[in-house]
């Protein structure tokens, strides 16, 4: 087995942001990154 390094991407979806930071949340998209290719989590960005 191969050893790969796996990359957590996190991000800020400042755009949108902009506009919801007025009500204390925030919008991210996040994806992990293996051998080169990134793979989305879930469909939708992450409200934090």
């Amino acid at each position: 087995m191969a050893n790969q390094p796996v990359i957590l991407n996190v991000y800020d979806m400042y755009w949108i942001n902009e506009y919801t930071s007025s009500l204390g949340i925030g919008v991210f998209h996040s994806g992990i990154q293996v051998y080169g290719r990134e793979i989305p989590l879930s469909g939708c960005p992450i409200m934090t």
